[in-house]
């Protein structure tokens, strides 16, 4: 659950991370900057859209919409809302002195703005567009949220805007609590086999607790073995280890005779081997292993 208004709100708190003091100076930041500009840093119809915009998107210049503003408390104002708590000033003696060195340079006349893009001046990171959509999508994950397994496939042409639509779809997941983990696909030939998925939970280790992780999957396998009374004994584990190496083992393998099958061939030489007696009419060569049944190897006699 948000505590707070979601104007002021520091990115790691939508996330549901540890805050500190630095969450404190964001919030100082956002009112800073409403105060000079009379808007907020990101503007936004609904909670999803603002919040994700703390999550994504740069602030425009507080100099921007008021060219009066000084440039050291321009720069004072885009510190406080870093997204990252450690691009921040340290504390807020730091930000006392800093404002006390802005309030010098107030009045002082604004140098002459450099020819930018006009676009500049807009927040790249208002949603527009996609509404039906969104809501679609939004019940699905409500769906979820309430037990029913969902699948959810966007679909569309490259360019139309899917990354960007799950990405608000996954601040909203976030804000209802759920947590998100990322698997990007990649064009081209080279990446590996469900490699999305493995991103996906490769990210969900990484964040999962060491001990409620094992404890988990520990539940889940013996909720397997209940439901499935005929599998296998032994470690799931040690199974799938073993199949692994099995696996690379045979890749190997395959890899060498591919190889070996490209290779040139070497030409015949040779042999005077003797054949040797297994038995009253079991005669083998000793060198290739052929019988006077079959026809021997080349070069052999």
């Amino acid at each position: 659950m948000l505590v707070g208004t979601v104007a002021y709100l520091p990115p790691e708190q939508a996330l549901g991370r540890t805050v500190d003091t630095r969450a404190d100076l964001y919030s100082l930041g956002a009112m800073l900057y409403e105060l000079l500009t009379g808007e907020p840093p990101f503007p936004g119809e609904d909670a999803v859209a603002i919040i994700g915009q703390h999550l994504s998107s740069e602030p425009v210049p507080p100099s921007r919409h008021r060219p009066e503003v000084p440039p050291p408390l321009d720069e004072l104002v885009l510190a406080l809302l870093a997204k990252a708590p450690e691009d921040r000033p340290e504390n807020a003696a730091v930000v006392r002195r800093a404002l006390a060195h802005a309030a010098d340079h107030l009045g002082e006349p604004a140098e002459p703005p450099a020819p930018e893009n006009p676009l500049e001046s807009l927040a790249g990171g208002i949603f527009v567009g996609r509404e039906h959509e969104l809501e679609e999508m939004r019940a699905v994950l409500e769906d979820a949220l309430h037990g029913q397994g969902r699948l959810l496939l966007l679909t569309g042409d490259p360019g139309i805007g899917k990354t960007r639509t799950a990405e608000q779809l996954a601040t909203y997941a976030r804000v209802r609590g759920a947590r998100v983990h990322w698997g990007r696909c990649h064009e081209g030939e080279g990446a590996p086999p469900y490699w999305p998925f493995t991103e996906a939970i490769r990210d969900y280790i990484a964040e999962a607790d060491p001990v409620g992780l094992q404890c988990s999957s520990e539940a889940g396998r013996r909720s397997w073995r209940r439901s499935s009374p005929n599998w296998p004994s032994g470690s799931v584990t040690s199974r799938a280890r073993r199949r692994s190496r099995r696996s690379r083992r045979a890749f190997a393998s395959s890899t060498r005779l591919r190889a070996s099958s490209r290779a040139p061939r070497s030409p015949a030489r040779s042999c005077s081997c003797s054949t040797t007696s297994t038995g009253p009419t079991n005669r083998r060569c000793s060198c290739c292993g052929s019988s006077p049944a079959s026809s021997p190897t080349p070069g052999c006699s």
